[in-house]
């Protein structure tokens, strides 16, 4: 792996780039970070559910988007009844990684990362860089803790939605060990009657809860997150929407399904998911992690997290005090956006998607299970949330689109909670990926939903591997 951390002789031009940085971060500390205008900025992204974004406060955890959001007026066509839309080829796996220009990590290409940085207002940024499937390197801007921690390649951040795809890759996983059946109902591993009252004859199964498209209520938070709460939940009725299970048209951002999904697992192998990723996924590959900040190995080496108006979100005494259970079914909370981890640690992950469930000479999943985490599931045409609109192909962990961030492909998931903003991405055809973790920066994002500031950030990166680009 590429060391980040050394001496450079800087050149003229170099030297020009890193007066123009100093310049940014003053301008950033002198102003925007604290001012009205971006205090103000700030509250309302965090207090607006969009995305994996939800309503954030000092005491809660993610949270649940509008029960009575629908991604598009009840009067439009919201999607294709088809698996694909006309305007966009689905995602075809590539029988081997075609060969690109490599990626060459600069201090030009360095000092960039940092001034977009800077120039967003970030405490603290890691970046993880992918290349054909193998990671090759790492950069850090800014603090763990402001003014007296630097940002380390091994600071563990609480990633917040990035959870999602690393739950789903465990439950395809569980699958493949024949220890569940995504595809069976889920009533079977709850003992009781999980179906939809509008459809009684279809069954709700995991699948569905990973993609979104599970018919469940999307509960405000605070929810119950409990196996012992879940089934009242379910007894008492009002527990599903009106749409139909399974179906692309039903699909809604839902974190209380990667609640339920999460529980789900754990009841059905008795086993509590953090044990169970550390021993298919983390300790295979060397990865310090965990559902629950306060579960880590190393809690001493926890980033704060602040939003973007400077104030803590969530100190590092209170991150060690958020432990995940060692008994089933009752740490519900951390699969929405829990999992703690570094960026390089989640390179990991992400390059064993990218390499056919491999990375390095380690196994994690199988070739079959890999490409099913990345198959399509169904094109969600428009997905509306503050006037904001985008298409993608959903599947079971990521999306998938075309000419994005000057990519032909990518697929991608971004997450955000707690003054974290945060993206997994890589395109399929070159195998070259990047992972973005910040914290404190400005939470203004594209119309995909991808935060600005890590958007940025990744195409600097893939850029330089020319992978697929975009025309």
């Amino acid at each position: 792996m590429v060391k980040i951390r050394k001496k450079v002789k800087l050149s003229a031009p170099v030297l020009a780039a890193f007066l123009l940085l100093l310049f940014a971060v003053a301008c950033n500390f002198a102003g925007s970070e604290y001012d009205e205008y971006a205090e103000q900025g700030a509250t309302a992204q965090e207090t607006s559910p969009p995305d994996d974004t939800p309503h954030e406060n000092e005491n809660n955890d993610d949270t649940i988007t509008d029960e009575t959001y629908s991604p598009m007026p009840d009067d439009v066509e919201k999607y294709d009844t088809g698996s694909q839309d006309d305007n966009a080829e689905d995602y075809t796996p590539q029988e081997e990684l075609q060969i690109f220009e490599p990626i060459i990590i600069t201090e030009y290409m360095r000092l960039t990362i940092d001034n977009i940085a800077a120039l967003h207002g970030a405490v603290g940024v890691q970046v993880a860089i992918i290349q054909n499937g193998e990671i090759i390197g790492t950069h850090e801007f800014g603090y763990a803790t402001r003014g007296s921690v630097p940002m380390r390649d091994d600071t563990k951040i609480r990633v917040a939605s990035l959870t999602k795809p690393v739950l789903a890759m465990l439950a395809v996983r569980l699958h493949e060990q024949e220890l569940i059946d995504i595809d069976a109902d889920i009533g079977d591993y709850w003992g009781i009657t999980v179906r939809n009252p509008n459809y009684p004859d279809i069954p709700i199964t995991i699948r569905h809860l990973m993609t979104h498209t599970s018919s469940i209520r999307a509960f405000e938070f605070p929810f119950q997150s409990s196996e012992s709460a879940h089934r009242n939940q379910i007894q008492a009725g009002n527990f599903f929407k009106e749409q139909r299970p399974g179906e692309i048209n039903s699909w809604y951002y839902n974190n209380f399904a990667y609640c339920f999904l999460g529980v789900t697992l754990e009841i059905a192998t008795g086993e509590t998911v953090n044990a169970m990723a550390s021993r298919f996924f983390f300790e295979p590959l060397g990865i310090d992690a965990a559902f629950g900040s306060g579960s880590i190995s190393d809690t001493d080496n926890l980033a704060t997290l602040y939003r973007s108006n400077g104030n803590i979100a969530r100190s590092v005494q209170a991150l060690r005090e958020t432990i995940g259970s060692n008994y089933p079914g009752q740490s519900g909370l951390q699969f929405t956006g829990g999992l703690t981890i570094s960026a390089s640690d989640y390179a990991k992950l992400m390059a064993a998607l990218i390499g056919g469930g491999e990375v390095g000479e380690v196994r994690i999943l199988s070739a079959e299970s890999a490409e099913l985490l990345k198959s399509s599931q169904g094109t969600v045409l428009g997905e509306q949330w503050q006037g904001i609109t985008s298409m993608f192909n959903h599947s079971p962990a990521l999306r998938w689109w075309t000419n994005m961030l000057g990519q032909e492909e990518l697929f991608w998931h971004t997450g955000g909670a707690f003054g974290v903003a945060a993206l997994t991405a890589f395109n399929p055809i070159s195998g070259n990926g990047v992972i973005v973790v910040t914290t404190g920066a400005n939470l203004e994002r594209l119309d995909n939903y991808i935060h600005v500031i890590c958007a940025e950030i990744a195409e600097v990166v893939l850029k330089q591997g020319d992978g697929g680009a975009a025309s």
